[in-house]
C-alpha cells in the first residue's frame, strides 16, 4: 500500500506540475497577445540611420574625388614648372652672349657693372622664379577646370 500511495502521490505531483506549466503556458500568451509594440520610432530610427550612412558615403566619394583632382593638379603643374624652366634655361647661353656684346656699351656705373657680373645668377633666379609662376598658376587652372567640369 505505500508504493501505492507514492506512486498516487508522484502522479498527482506530475499532474500538478503539467497543471502549473499550461496556467504558465497560458499566462505568457495571454501577455504577448496583449503586448502590442509601437514600431513608428525604430523604423525612423533605422530611416535616419541608414541616411545618414548614406550622407558619409557620399562626403567618402566626394573626399577621394577631391583628392585625384588635387593629385592630377598636383602633376599637372610639376611638368608646367618642368617644361617652363628647362625652356627657359635653354635661352640662357644666347642672354649671356646678348649681354657680353652689351657690355662694352654700357655707362660706367657700379651698379649696372654689378648686374652685368652677376649675371647668371640673376638668370637662373628669373628662370626659378618663372618655373615657380607657370606651376602655380597651372594648378590653380587646373583645379578651377576640373572642378567645372564636375559641375
Amino acid at each position: 500500500m505505500p508504493s501505492n500511495n507514492i506512486s498516487h502521490a508522484a502522479g498527482l505531483i506530475c499532474e500538478a506540475s503539467s497543471n502549473n506549466k499550461i496556467m504558465e503556458d497560458n499566462d505568457i500568451k495571454s501577455l504577448f497577445a496583449g503586448f502590442k509594440p509601437d514600431m513608428g520610432p525604430d523604423f525612423d530610427f533605422m530611416a535616419r540611420l541608414e541616411q545618414r550612412l548614406d550622407s558619409v558615403e557620399f562626403v567618402k566619394q566626394q573626399t577621394a574625388q577631391v583628392k585625384a583632382r588635387c593629385r592630377r593638379a598636383v602633376v599637372f603643374a610639376a611638368l608646367a614648372g618642368f617644361v617652363a624652366g628647362f625652356l627657359c634655361s635653354l635661352l640662357l647661353p644666347y642672354l649671356q652672349v646678348a649681354v657680353a656684346n652689351w657690355q662694352p656699351t654700357l655707362p660706367d656705373n657700379a651698379f649696372v657693372h654689378t648686374l652685368v657680373g652677376h649675371f647668371n645668377v640673376i638668370a637662373w633666379l628669373i628662370i626659378a622664379l618663372t618655373s615657380i609662376i607657370a606651376a602655380l598658376n597651372t594648378y590653380e587652372l587646373s583645379l578651377a577646370l576640373s572642378s567645372r567640369r564636375r559641375d
